[in-house]
């Protein structure tokens, strides 16, 4: 109950920006789910290979979903990380859709987190709404992952979708994180 408090007062402070990010919207968009994600080293994998990710690293994922609009919001905290942000997506940084201990592609690339004063490690926050894009095409439709994307899609099957971060230190990923 406490860490739902929490993450809503996060997300809610997060909300008040979005309402510039929809047309028409002049008063905090409410969320239609949430999600909180433990991101961690061991629940990497390449393919369905486990591979460590990077050791010492966690992350926290927390998102604010309103389906209505297919606006995200999110708060991702990155400790322990190292290296440089390396993907062939536009960030490295991603919201993708798979099962527990498979690999499959982003559906959303979030901004990578910023360093901070050190207490909080590297922080990023903020709201996107879709169409979304990822940098990476399907190379059967040539479309971006993201384009089709919707966030319903995540309420109908949050156990499908992981939260991950890459580094050149942990090229498969450097954490990972299942929604359900």
């Amino acid at each position: 109950m406490k860490t739902t408090a929490i993450i809503a007062g996060v997300l809610a402070t997060t909300a008040a920006a979005a309402p510039a990010l929809v047309q028409g919207i002049s008063a905090p968009i409410p969320y239609t789910s949430t999600y909180s994600v433990v991101a961690r080293p061991k629940q990497v994998v390449n393919g369905t290979e486990p591979t460590g990710g990077l050791p010492g690293a966690i992350g926290y994922y927390d998102f604010g979903l309103n389906v209505d609009y297919n606006l995200i919001c999110y708060h991702i905290r990155l400790n322990g990380f190292r290296g440089e942000y390396e993907s062939p997506a536009a960030t490295a940084t991603h919201l993708h859709e798979a099962a527990r201990g498979q690999s499959g592609p982003p559906r959303i690339a979030f901004p990578n987190p910023k360093k901070t004063d050190g207490r909080h490690g590297r922080v990023s926050v903020g709201c996107m709404q879709g169409p979304f894009v990822t940098g990476l095409e399907d190379p059967e439709t040539g479309e971006d992952y993201g384009a089709d994307f919707h966030v319903s899609q995540i309420e109908e099957n949050p156990k499908g979708f992981f939260s991950d971060v890459h580094s050149s230190l942990a090229l498969a990923g450097a954490v990972r994180g299942q929604l359900a």
